[in-house]
């Protein structure tokens, strides 16, 4: 029967089904019996055809190789050092990383550059104190073995200004913040370190011209005063103490209309609430004659030119 070719065409999907399923898992006994009988029951040359139509169209399974998994961990493991890596090498602020003896194990590019070194290379292996003044640099093996001794944070976990010196001897101020990072079996500490000079300059520099402002205003004739949106006086120099009969720090806190006669204060109330809600100036930008109070009680006359500073969303006259 199987001769004619009509029932074999019939036949053949059934016989390529029996076979993948028999390539699919080969160690099942019931389906190697069934390859078996169509050994029995097929010329050779067509159960070859078959088979190889069913090897090339059956369901494949991957095999689980241990040794794969463990490459792919590596793999994602080398991945991620390599991230952590590229962000400390591009980091602007220096990172080093020190013992519990102060010995450094490693430092990224940006404290070579800060402290002037050619290479990290150069700093590993030495006592992080090199890179301090030497007063700093006792007290900060000090810090270290307080704190290993007793938990007393000095410096790990707080971060704090001080003084560091680059390798041709010059000082330069950072800002430090350690933080303990645990290890095997043994402590170790990583420093950020960030250079602060550009903001000591400006601070520096914002001092000098306040200094400067104060000393105009110290030794101007005039007497000068600055309230805020409520009529408080918030500073006076000396000459408006002088021209009032007060010490200027008795001032500071209490209303300007301390210094005018009762209606003119009044009045004078009644100019600034006007101003600000309508912005008619009746004494803002307009310079005018009126009457000042002394201490003593006596009155004096006066000529008074207010303007108005804002300090961002803050008024000021």
């Amino acid at each position: 029967i199987l001769d004619d070719r009509v029932v074999r065409e019939a036949l053949e999907p059934l016989l390529l089904r029996i076979l993948r399923a028999c390539l699919y898992d080969v160690y099942r006994p019931a389906r190697r019996r069934s390859c078996g009988m169509l050994a029995h029951v097929l010329p050779p040359s067509q159960l070859c055809s078959l088979y190889y139509r069913a090897r090339w169209s059956a369901p494949r399974r991957k095999l689980r190789d241990p040794m794969a998994r463990k490459d792919k961990r590596m793999s994602e493991a080398d991945e991620s050092q390599y991230r952590l890596q590229a962000i400390l090498d591009t980091a602007v602020d220096g990172i080093i990383t020190i013992d519990e003896r102060g010995i450094i194990q490693s430092a990224n590019p940006a404290v070579g550059k800060l402290f002037g070194f050619a290479s990290v290379a150069e700093l590993v292996g030495r006592n992080v104190s090199i890179l301090m003044p030497a007063s700093h640099g006792q007290q900060h093996d000090e810090y270290i073995a307080r704190y290993i001794r007793t938990g007393e944070a000095r410096v790990v976990g707080i971060g704090r200004e001080l003084e560091a010196v680059r390798r041709d001897g010059s000082i330069f101020p950072i800002e430090l913040a350690v933080s303990e990072v645990p290890g095997d079996g043994a402590r170790y500490f990583t420093g950020i370190i960030r250079d602060i000079s550009a903001r000591k300059q400006a601070e520096q520099a914002l001092r000098e011209s306040q200094a400067r402002i104060q000393a105009v205003l110290n030794t101007a004739v005039d007497g000068i005063l600055t309230i805020d949106r409520r009529g408080i006086i918030e500073s006076a120099n000396p000459s408006a103490g002088r021209l009032f009969g007060y010490d200027p720090a008795e001032l500071i806190g209490q209303n300007i209309s301390m210094l005018m006669p009762a209606d003119h204060a009044k009045a004078h109330d009644g100019y600034i609430e006007r101003y600000l809600r309508t912005g008619e100036a009746r004494v803002v930008g307009i310079g005018r004659e009126v009457e000042g109070l002394r201490h003593d009680g006596s009155t004096f006359p006066a000529e008074l030119a207010v303007s108005e500073v804002r300090f961002g969303d803050q008024l000021r006259f």
